[in-house]
């Protein structure tokens, strides 16, 4: 397993490129930002969106929640809980994220 605090927070993503990799549209993208907070790019001296690895397997678990049935606003605030519990994103297998507590077992159920 490896920690998503492991992955880059370097910004060096545009937009258009995390819409290619996590087939989310560039407008839901920059809605989700607008009304959640969630993903929070850098921004170019430009002012252009600029995203992390860390931010696209945020959108990425995001993503799997709603495929779960989750809305986009209950996902946003799922995430939020978890980290504020002190849980920490790890990254499966296959890409999937679960969480993770002070060395605990993996929460049952945060993957996919």
């Amino acid at each position: 397993m490896t920690s998503i605090g492991t992955y880059s927070q370097e910004p060096i993503y545009t937009i258009k490129a995390v819409s290619k990799r996590t087939g989310i549209k560039t407008v839901t993208l920059r809605a989700w930002e607008r009304r959640y907070g969630l993903p929070s790019p850098r921004r170019s001296e430009g002012g252009h969106r600029l995203y992390s690895e860390r931010e696209i397997e945020t959108i990425k678990w995001l993503v799997a929640r709603q495929e779960e049935g989750l809305s986009i606003s209950r996902a946003v605030d799922l995430w939020q809980q978890l980290l504020a519990q002190g849980f920490k994103a790890v990254n499966l297998s296959g890409g999937m994220i679960a969480w993770e507590q002070a060395g605990l077992p993996v929460k049952k159920g945060a993957a996919k």
